[in-house]
Order: structure tokens, then C-alpha cells, then sequence
């Protein structure tokens, strides 16, 4: 329905009442960051005022001097046990910290995807399998170390290897490391004083609803 917006006699133009989906204002809220090396690059996103989570194979090999994060130079690696997962710890950032789920996902669930595969950042959907360390989403090159997250925003896991097939061929579906399990093997003191992030409010979203363009 449109609008004319009229002060006096002069028509100023018209404008579309509009309303933000709630998948949108997710997606728009949860932008991961681009994690490079000299020769390789990952997906890594915020989990508190100076700490940033990614896959350990993304940064495998380099000091810490030569790995970025968001434009952020990397002043320490801090791998999660013997996990694919790192800590990657910076300067203050500004970046608000992701909320970390403390459960699986659910066999069935709707889960999305922000990452840099193939150096551009794009947005995926796809739901969850039964055994929770795969994820039924594509990924490409530079998706390791994304999250994957809940319709709240809360991340569930992190993508740490495509899918392929006996004969090399990329499957829809990824392996992931369960939040859970990184939480498990979080290392000492990188929560600590950390102050909870903020949730997203919009809860589960209506499974009918057409999904739009992301790529």
C-alpha cells in the first residue's frame, strides 16, 4: 500500500509501508568476519569485547602476527582443546559478542549460516540433522570457522569441513563442532568478565514463510 506524503500542497513523494521480516532483522544483526592469513582465509565472529571464535585449521601454522580478523591484527591463538575450534584474542573491537547456545541442535531444526566462502560473505539456510555434527546447508572455501545459529541468533555450532562425497564431490551438507563441546573446552579465562550478550527477540520464525535472496 503506498503512501502520499503531502505537507501543504507540495507532494513530497510517496513512500512503501513497510515492516522488517524478522529473518531479515536476524540475518542483518548476526554478520560474521573474515579471518585472513598470508595465504588462506576463514570465517570467525565476536564472543567477547577482545575474543572471537573460529575453526583452529584456518589459522593452523601462523603466528598470530600474521593473522587478521575483521581488519583487527591477532595478538594471540588460543586453540580449544584439541577441537578445530581457536580463540582468536584482539584490541577492544567494539563488536557486540555472540550468544552462545548450551545445547544441540534439534534433528529438523531451521539453522542458518553467515560466512566467507570463497572470499564473499553470504548468508545460507538449512536445517539440522539428528546426529548434530552435521548441518544440511551448502558451504564452499572460507566458510570454516562460521557460526551456525538458531532463529534467536544464539550460535550452535561451528562449520569446520564441506561434505564430500567418495568421488569429491561437494555435498549440501557440512561438518560442524557443537557449541556445547567448545564450551567444554573453552580456554581458561577467556570468559571470564565477559558480559552476557544480548539475544535476539524475535524467536522462532514461521516455517512457511518463502525465504528471499541471499547470495
Amino acid at each position: 500500500m503506498r503512501r502520499i506524503v503531502i505537507v501543504g500542497a507540495l507532494i513530497l513523494g510517496s513512500c512503501v509501508a513497510t515492516q522488517q521480516h524478522p529473518e531479515e532483522a536476524l540475518l542483518n544483526s548476526r554478520h560474521a568476519a573474515l579471518v585472513e592469513t598470508p595465504f588462506s582465509m576463514g570465517t570467525g565472529f565476536p564472543i567477547t569485547d577482545e575474543a572471537w571464535l573460529t575453526a583452529w585449521h584456518v589459522v593452523e601454522g601462523w603466528d598470530a602476527e600474521d593473522v587478521t580478523i575483521a581488519g583487527f591484527a591477532v595478538l594471540e591463538i588460543k586453540r580449544c582443546g584439541d577441537l578445530d575450534t581457536c580463540v582468536l584474542i584482539t584490541a577492544l573491537h567494539g563488536r557486540t559478542p555472540w550468544p552462545l547456545a548450551d545445547r544441540l541442535a534439534r534433528a529438523g531444526e531451521r539453522v542458518y549460516k553467515s560466512g566467507y566462502g570463497q572470499g564473499l560473505h553470504w548468508w545460507s539456510e538449512g536445517l539440522a540433522t539428528e546426529d548434530g555434527e552435521r548441518i544440511s546447508l551448502d558451504m564452499f572455501p572460507g566458510d570454516s570457522g562460521g557460526p551456525v545459529f538458531d532463529a534467536r541468533g544464539d550460535v550452535l555450532a561451528i562449520i569446520v569441513a564441506v561434505g564430500m562425497s567418495r568421488s569429491g564431490t561437494i555435498e549440501h551438507h557440512c561438518w560442524v563442532v557443537p557449541m556445547v563441546a567448545i564450551l567444554d573446552a573453552m580456554p581458561e579465562g577467556v570468559m571470564e568478565g565477559a558480559d552476557e550478550p544480548l539475544t535476539m527477540p524475535p524467536g522462532p520464525l514461521p516455517v512457511e514463510e518463502t525465504p528471499w535472496e541471499r547470495f
